[in-house]
């Protein structure tokens, strides 16, 4: 009988192929996960955003840690059959064929830690500080779009103060602040204005005579970030007590306790002085127009009384939001469903005549957040809620924009999360 072998395959090459494999594996899945995970903390705060316009408590999650685990599996077939046919008077046939595999299986888990406790709690509730103002205006974000965002007072002008809490039944102030913003940015654009600090000494003694100062004296001053300094021909304001001080004075050893203090300005560029926007803006703010730096200072609330009479002024007082006020502030970008507002499960602004507020008209080049019954196909980011989607249209780019601002506003105020007393969830995903 003669026997014909129909084929054999062996696939030992893949075991090869599988050595090179797990490095790429590595590569390829930092990338989705770091894309999954983006994405996913962009739909949070979407939905973070949707929750407070509807008075909806938020939830901040933290991804505490990724893990990914790879298993690699192997695989050995064989298989065999007989060929035979009585009726064609041929030799039987066998045929058969054998296969060796090798592949990874990806276990991830993830875990997720709540961002709970008085120590989130305090950051979220946090005014934002004059040097976080600076940071992001030297980053290349747009003035404007940072003043908008994070000040709800300037030198009295109102930026819709009762928007940066639950939304207010009567319709804010907040135009001239937009106005006043708006100038600010054509100088940024000139290249005309910048926040910053600078330094100066301050004295935070009478002279006194050098051998009056001890070393353990020096020590103190040191460790509190002050020295002493000699001031010769310095006069003193108090008489000697003694002939001795006297002498010390005429011969120049005296010294004064001296401290750096830091201090924010504004500083408008000498070019444009006389330019429309530069005294548009000293004009809305009550600023001196012969002075071109001008102090910054925040305030806890109320300013009138602190500012000093109006084109005098050579400081801008502002009131800062803290990040819940931030979120609240652009929460009212939210488009709400007119089942929604007829639902009465958001409170509906009201104008002097009693008409419905546009919250547009204050978010407007800032943030627009859309509604519709469907997923938007041309959404960056989009959530669902309350049987509707809110999403961010891809080529709205000012919303792209905030956005991405709010985000580096989070990690800077939010900072890390908060250990302990709160439930962990880890999710084996496809384990």
């Amino acid at each position: 009988m003669v026997v014909a072998v129909a084929g054999l395959v062996l696939a030992g090459g893949t075991w090869l192929g599988g050595c090179v494999r797990g490095p790429r594996l590595v590569s390829e899945s930092h990338a989705a996960y770091n894309d999954a995970l983006r994405v996913r903390l962009d739909e949070e705060l979407l939905l973070n955003l949707v929750r407070l316009r509807y008075r909806d408590r938020p939830l901040f999650l933290q991804v505490s840690s990724v893990i990914a685990r790879f298993e690699r599996e192997s695989s050995l077939d064989l298989s065999a059959g007989v060929n035979a046919d009585a009726s064609s008077g041929s030799a039987p046939s066998i045929s058969g064929g054998a296969g060796v595999g090798l592949g990874f299986a990806e276990q991830p888990t993830v875990t997720f830690t709540p961002l709970q406790g008085e120590d989130f709690a305090e950051r979220l509730l946090r005014p934002i500080d004059l040097e976080t103002l600076a940071l992001l205006q030297r980053s290349g974000w747009s003035i404007e779009r940072v003043m908008r965002l994070t000040v709800q007072r300037m030198n009295g002008l109102d930026n819709a103060a009762g928007a940066s809490g639950p939304t207010p039944a009567r319709s804010p102030v907040f135009r001239e602040f937009i106005e006043a913003s708006h100038a600010l940015k054509q100088l940024q654009d000139q290249r005309a204005v910048v926040i910053g600090s600078e330094t100066s000494a301050a004295s935070l003694s009478e002279p006194l005579p050098a051998k009056a100062v001890l070393p353990a004296d020096v020590l103190v001053a040191a460790g509190a970030g002050q020295r002493f300094e000699s001031v010769p021909g310095q006069p003193r304001t108090q008489p000697p007590e003694t002939d001795g001080d006297a002498q010390e004075a005429q011969s120049g050893s005296m010294v004064v306790l001296r401290s750096e203090q830091s201090r924010f300005v504004l500083r408008i560029g000498a070019t444009t002085t006389e330019a429309p926007e530069t005294q548009r803006l000293r004009q809305m703010l009550g600023l001196d127009p012969e002075a071109r730096s001008y102090d910054l200072e925040p305030a806890a609330g109320a300013v009138e009384d602190v500012l000093g009479p109006a084109g005098e002024r050579r400081r801008i007082v502002v009131v800062t939001r803290s990040l819940l006020g931030v979120l609240f502030f652009l929460c009212h970008a939210v488009e709400i469903p007119d089942a929604h507002a007829q639902a009465g499960v958001v409170t509906v602004t009201r104008d002097a005549s009693g008409q419905p507020f546009e919250w547009s008209e204050v978010t407007e080049g800032l943030m627009r957040i859309r509604s519709s019954l469907d997923r938007p196909d041309d959404a960056a980011i989009a959530v669902p809620y309350r049987g509707y989607w809110f999403s961010i249209a891809d080529d709205d780019l000012d919303s792209k924009s905030t956005f991405a601002l709010l985000t580096q506003l989070y990690a800077l105020q939010a900072g890390a999360p908060v250990a302990g007393g709160a439930p962990v969830p880890t999710i084996p995903v496809g384990g």
